[in-house]
């Protein structure tokens, strides 16, 4: 189901953000954007040696409606807007993202075995729009972005663990634009890797995204706080928070 949306103060003004059953956040640090570039093009350089994850049948039912590249200080992110024309809620898609130069070279792969999840799996994908964000790519700019959708991996449950956002508010760490609040567990089902995506549009246009994990949250509704730093400026802008559940039910 979807939460009653509630607002943050953008610039000034109210802004509605839109939580999901199953809406969690984050629990992220500001790295350096030095760390930041080194881990990228660390990543860059294994990807080509890792064992690929494979997409497989392109999924006809839950498609890449729209893809943006956003770009920040010494940061990227590759932002998704995802469209579930089915009535239900699709479970674990996998999701690959390739950039490549003006030389057809791969700049970056997500299609790899052993990353975190949620960077190449929707793990929960609503009925109608939803935003998926990658906030690993490297920071060179690609020639060309290509992404696609597979088929779900995973069976929907009869009730999708419910997450409630509160205290939500914009803020600055050295610089960096970012969302503060906290996070209840209402279901009762323990939140492994939880990934939450916040993205900000301005008359329709992307204009910042964040991404981050919640590495453990307990059922029985007691409050986390989170921070989630962006790619791009959301101020003044509408923003939409997504977090689908990790786990889906109880081992």
């Amino acid at each position: 189901m979807i939460r009653a949306p509630h607002t943050v103060r953008a610039g000034g003004r109210l802004v509605p953000v839109v939580a999901l059953a199953g809406c969690g956040l984050l629990l992220a640090g500001c790295t350096t954007t030095q760390e930041r570039s080194a881990k990228m093009s660390s990543q860059a350089a294994k990807a080509a040696e890792a064992k690929k994850f494979n997409v497989g049948k392109t999924s006809r039912d839950v498609v890449a409606e729209d893809v943006v590249r956003l770009e920040g200080d010494g940061s990227a992110a590759v932002v998704v807007r995802l469209d579930n024309r089915t009535g239900q809620a699709q479970t674990m898609l996998p999701i690959g993202v390739d950039l490549y130069d003006a030389k057809k070279q791969s700049l970056y792969t997500n299609r790899i075995d052993g990353l975190d999840l949620a960077l190449n799996t929707v793990s929960v994908a609503p009925p109608g729009v939803s935003y998926w964000v990658n906030n690993q790519v490297p920071v060179a700019k690609p020639e060309r972005t290509r992404v696609r959708v597979g088929v779900p991996k995973g069976k929907l449950p009869a009730d999708l663990p419910e997450m409630k956002i509160s205290e939500t508010k914009l803020g600055d760490d050295a610089g960096v634009h970012t969302l503060q609040g906290k996070v209840r567990n209402l279901s009762k089902v323990e939140q492994k890797r939880l990934t939450i995506f916040a993205v900000a549009s301005d008359g329709g246009k992307v204009v910042a995204a964040g991404r981050g994990v919640v590495d453990l949250l307990p059922p029985g509704g007691k409050a986390k706080r989170f921070s989630i730093y962006f790619t791009g400026d959301p101020r003044g802008a509408k923003l939409h928070v997504d977090a689908p559940p990790s786990t889906l039910a109880g081992a």
